[in-house]
């Protein structure tokens, strides 16, 4: 009896040792699982900072790259209007050179205005560019400031996920796989918004490198049809006064031969 009490004893030991020691491998699978689970979600998170930055990059690339493009456009645009503005000049400076003898004080109006004319465009000008720089700095900061609150927002979420994976060894499964899931759809949200905010200052950034455009070409034709006015009001007035001066010349010489008449 005493016997078959010690085999019990050293039986119930033995598979209480198996069952503790079965106990520890499970614990130390479920820590190895949930070290890996952290170490994925590490990797992963630092995948998609480094995705989203190179999308932030490429989006900065592409609005210099833009506005490198738009910059040109009208520095070209400008320097056609001068050089027209340089070859209605010269058109005009030889008109009166060619007549320097029959100026008057009509054809000094006439400059006075075309001066006038150029002064007021130069000034429309200056004010179409102030004013589309001071709309594409008002769209890029406001574009800046909806960026950087949304950084902030996603920092924010960031920082709330890596405390609760502090805690993740007191939650159950299911919490954990809840927790990650509603970070997940946080983050794409947000990434989302960044997107939208990028796509949207793009479009509004075409929009007002169009209007500008659109603006400048328009400006210069006009200036170009108020220049070719000019410089035909120009042309009227030194036939006129040609016509003048051959009238006068006319008279003289018909009034020379009748006191020549006279004298005989």
């Amino acid at each position: 009896m005493v016997y078959n009490f010690d085999c019990m004893l050293k039986e119930s030991a033995a598979a209480n040792l198996i069952l503790v020691q079965e106990n520890h491998e499970a614990e130390d699978k479920r820590l190895e699982s949930e070290r890996i689970a952290r170490e994925n979600e590490i990797r992963l998170r630092e995948e998609n900072e480094q995705k989203r930055e190179m999308e932030r990059s490429a989006a900065r690339e592409r609005e210099d790259r833009s506005q490198r493009e738009m910059t040109k456009a009208i520095n070209d645009a400008n320097r056609e209007v001068n050089e027209m503005k340089d070859k209605a000049h010269a058109d005009i400076t030889q008109l009166v050179m060619e007549n320097q003898k029959n100026k008057d004080d009509l054809m000094k109006e006439n400059i006075k205005l075309m001066e006038a004319k150029d002064a007021a465009n130069a000034e429309k000008l200056e004010k179409l560019t102030n004013t589309y720089q001071s709309q594409v700095k008002e769209t890029q900061e406001l574009a800046k400031q909806r960026e950087d609150a949304l950084h902030l927002e996603r920092k924010a979420v960031d920082e709330k996920y890596r405390n609760d994976m502090e805690k993740m060894s007191k939650m159950s499964r299911e919490e954990l796989d809840k927790m990650t899931a509603d970070y997940h759809k946080i983050i794409e949200e947000k990434d989302n918004e960044l997107s939208r905010n990028q796509r949207e200052k793009d479009a509004k950034m075409d929009e007002l490198n169009k209007n500008h455009l659109d603006d400048l070409r328009e400006a210069h034709d006009n200036y170009n049809e108020l220049q070719e006015t000019s410089k035909a009001e120009m042309r009227r007035l030194h036939k006129e006064k040609e016509e003048v001066i051959r009238e006068s010349a006319a008279k003289q010489e018909e009034m020379a031969q009748k006191m020549l008449e006279m004298s005989e």
